[in-house]
């Protein structure tokens, strides 16, 4: 595939927003919830040990603590927040998510009393409110959602719990009833190929959405390319996203946020670089030829490059040399506690260069707590994830406020809430037909029908072409950690370059 270096301009401005909150794990937020069927009664389940892929059940859920005084990434606005709903109940790892609970009403809200009006989407005319509820649809989830990389990826899973329970309080996904049936892949391509064989041959899933998969993707295209289903979303931390026809991207692409990395390094005049990245994914050795080709294009230079492991429990060495190379910056690849082993490491040698990432490989409130990190910057492929303004970032934040309200918002579940709401555009496109049967067919047609479509503010536009592969999107978002809070200088404006 052909790429491209990225040159790009940014309007410096300064925008602050304070942070506080705890993290709610994705097992509390559908902990009790029952997916229905016989599949989905064994929501909860926890792994066997036998390798299996692990199964779970999401939805409307118990009574969730409100939010508890802390420091963390973001707390959900409550000004415009939506009050009243039941918390998710979130799966743990490997789960199901978002058919109602055995029992329940499963008239759509939009028949009862303060239902949604009608919508209209970007991609389509108006959606007609509910007045019938069709046949019950299953999305899939596969993604390596345990171990050191689950750490990372794990707000994916669960802003696709809250999302299930946000459509469905809306009536549906065309007034389907949605069920989302999410796998943990353990960290193995053969896992995620298994998986999604699964969620198709026997949940019946319809389009497999929101993957995080940046170490197993082989196996997960492996799956999608037999089972025909369309991948909707997820890291895109890999070509095969936009080669694979199968593959949608929910945001910008991959390529043109590492590059805006160098970018972000020669604004600040910091421009000699210092390259450190994994060696547990493809990706990051794929990334040092892009950076070194590119920086030169965005005033930067790549002039210490190596390679290191994320779960190494020093990186002094690395600090030295990068020191002695004159690096300024660093570019990281690696998760969040490699990141902070890091630049304790550094801080030890009295070298304290700006250190950059990307935004998906971090989490937890210890990140924006952590007095080593203060500065750091990112850039992330959707809009930046505590940003309330636009429509797409409000909307995103109030599901989470009415039901997770304590969960400390980070850049995977901004991807993954993202994800499903590529999904609906697609089914918005299909306009009438969507509220028939709903086949894997049905939301390829309707993702080859996306046009110019930006998720309400939540990512650059969309474009895609029926029978062709996603093109580059050369757009990406920044944020920086200043006095323990994730800010978004650009707020939700974007950046963008050439397309790679």
């Amino acid at each position: 595939m052909k790429r491209r270096p990225l040159a790009v301009t940014i309007a410096a401005a300064a925008c602050a927003l304070s942070a506080c909150g705890t993290q709610l794990s994705h097992d509390r937020i559908v902990a009790d919830y029952n997916g229905g069927g016989a599949r989905g009664a064994a929501a909860g389940t926890a792994p066997d040990g036998t390798g299996a892929v692990p199964t779970q059940a999401v939805g409307a859920a118990p009574t969730v603590a409100g939010p508890t005084t802390g420091t963390g990434p973001v707390t959900a606005p409550t000004a415009g927040a939506v009050t009243g709903g039941q918390p998710v109940a979130v799966p743990p790892a490997g789960s199901v998510t978002g058919a109602p609970p055995a029992g329940a009403s499963t008239a759509p809200t939009s028949t009862r009393a303060g239902g949604p009006a009608p919508t209209a989407g970007r991609s389509g005319a108006a959606t007609a409110a509910c007045t019938t509820s069709g046949a019950p649809v299953v999305l899939g989830q596969v993604g390596t959602f345990s171990g050191v990389v689950g750490a990372v990826f794990s707000q994916a899973k669960t802003a696709l719990a809250i999302w299930a329970n946000d459509i469905n309080s809306r009536g549906g996904l065309a007034c389907h009833p949605v069920r989302v049936v999410s796998k943990d892949d353990g960290g193995s391509p053969a896992n995620a190929n298994s998986a999604v064989q699964d969620l198709v041959k026997n949940d019946h899933a319809i389009a497999i959405v929101g993957s995080m998969v940046a170490t197993t993707v082989s196996g997960l295209q492996q799956g999608i390319d037999q089972t025909g289903v369309p991948a909707v979303g997820g890291d895109a931390a890999n070509p095969i996203w936009t080669t694979d026809p199968l593959f949608r991207v929910e945001g910008g692409t991959f390529d043109p946020s590492l590059l805006g990395m160098a970018h972000l390094a020669a604004l600040a005049s910091k421009p000699k670089i210092g390259l450190l990245y994994c060696i547990e994914a493809a990706i990051c050795s794929q990334s040092g030829p892009i950076l070194t080709k590119g920086a030169p294009e965005v005033g930067a230079q790549i002039v210490y490059s190596a390679s290191v492991s994320i779960t190494q429990p020093s990186f002094t060495a690395q600090c030295q040399s990068a020191k002695n190379a004159g690096a300024q910056s660093l570019i990281l690849g690696l998760d969040s506690s490699g990141v902070q082993r890091l630049a304790r490491d550094c801080v030890a040698l009295d070298y304290h260069p700006l250190l950059i990432t990307t935004a998906t490989a971090l989490n937890g409130p210890s990140i924006a707590d952590d007095p080593n990190l203060q500065g750091m910057q990112t850039t992330s492929r959707v809009a930046p994830w505590m940003q309330t303004d636009t429509p797409g970032g409000a909307a995103f934040l109030a599901a989470v406020q009415r039901y997770a309200p304590t969960l400390a918002v980070d850049e995977a579940g901004a991807e993954g809430w993202a994800s499903a709401k590529l999904l609906e555009a697609a089914v918005n496109a299909l306009g009438a037909s969507a509220r028939g049967d709903l086949t894997p067919a049905l939301i390829i047609k309707g993702l080859g029908l996306v046009k110019n479509e930006t998720l309400g503010g939540l990512s650059p536009a969309i474009t895609f072409t029926a029978g062709k592969a996603s093109p580059e999107n050369p757009c990406y978002y920044i944020e920086v950690l200043t006095n323990k809070a994730w800010t978004a200088p650009q707020g939700s404006t974007k950046i963008c370059g050439p397309a790679s």
